[in-house]
């Protein structure tokens, strides 16, 4: 997959909705086939900033927003990666993952007062579109 439309796709998946951000930012630098994570809220860090290294799946640096409330986890290898995302507002966990192409819903939309909890992503085979729930969506 064409690494631009990934960092396109990840910076959707990351910012479901696109929210200026303040001077201040959180660094994500995953290493190979470890699981980083970002959350915003009101008064955090709404700039981040994805490190890129020759040796995973993003080699370039590259920066996204998030807004408020939204959660993201990350994980990559050398030739994939997967996103999760979620937020209180919402009722879904969403994922996507270069090995399927697409963001979709992950898992049961939650019911009532219940936020949605962020999964870690998976880049297994079975897991569809990077969702690492045991139930697929």
């Amino acid at each position: 997959m064409n690494k631009t439309i990934l960092k396109l796709a990840a910076a959707a998946a990351a910012s479901m909705v696109m929210a200026s951000g303040t001077a201040y930012a959180t660094d994500l630098d995953i290493d190979v086939d470890e699981v980083g994570e970002v959350e915003s809220s009101a008064t955090d860090n709404r700039t981040n900033t994805f490190a890129g290294d020759p040796e995973r799946y993003v080699v370039t640096t590259f920066g996204f927003n998030l807004s408020n409330g939204v959660a993201l986890k990350a994980v990559q290898n050398r030739n994939a990666i997967a996103v999760s995302t979620s937020t209180p507002r919402g009722r879904n966990q969403f994922s996507g993952s270069s090995q399927g192409g697409s963001v979709a819903t992950c898992g049961d939309a939650t019911t009532g007062n219940n936020e949605p909890a962020i999964d870690d992503p998976s880049l297994a085979a079975d897991a569809v579109n990077g969702c690492g729930r045991t139930a697929t969506p």
